[in-house]
């Protein structure tokens, strides 16, 4: 959805830059679509065809790979026909997890097994408005279940206003947690 990708025109454009002459291949991996998606973005706006970089750009299916030093697993979340988790390791053997929109579901708690962080989708602060997307209270659970060290909920929509969300998901979870702002940052390993 837009809400995860709109961002890639904005990339495109500021590589343009030539600031960026010469630097590495940029890798950009995503689910099924990916490729066409860029396509269209540079169809739409002329301005954002790629310059003098270089993509490497790949679509992944449930399963693992490498990208340089990090081992990439990802698994199949309900949410879209092409929504996937990732699970990254280090080469320190730190490990991270991302939902990515989900409803609760297996996947979401397999990429999460036993990680240093899981960032979780926690759209929407109770169940009533929680179509494809978690609450703080069932990211709390996958956690829970997956044995995650730290959990950083994220993802919030206008309906989590006002709401305590770090105590909702308390209700599952006893680890540390984290509600996501801009330019957080973890250190893992």
């Amino acid at each position: 959805h837009t809400d995860h990708s709109a961002d890639l025109a904005a990339l495109l454009f500021a590589l343009r830059n030539p600031n960026f002459d010469g630097r590495k291949p940029l890798a950009l991996r995503g689910a099924f679509g990916l490729r066409k998606l860029l396509d269209d973005i540079e169809t739409a706006w002329p301005w954002c065809r790629r310059g003098d970089y270089e993509l490497d750009v790949a679509e992944v299916e449930p399963g693992a790979f490498r990208l340089g030093s990090l081992s990439i697993e990802t698994a199949r979340i309900e949410h879209t026909d092409a929504s996937l988790g990732y699970r990254i390791t280090g080469s320190n053997g730190a490990t991270a997890a991302f939902s990515g929109d989900a409803t609760f579901c297996d996947g979401v708690v397999s990429i999460a097994r036993d990680v240093d962080l899981f960032v979780c989708d926690s759209a929407f602060p109770t169940d009533e408005l929680n179509v494809g997307h978690m609450t703080p209270t069932e990211a709390g659970r996958a956690a829970s279940i997956a044995g995650a060290k730290t959990l950083c909920l994220t993802h919030f929509y206008p309906e989590c206003e006002g709401f305590d969300l770090t105590a909702l998901a308390r209700t599952e979870y006893d680890g540390e947690i984290v509600e996501a702002c801009d330019l957080l940052r973890f250190h893992l390993g």
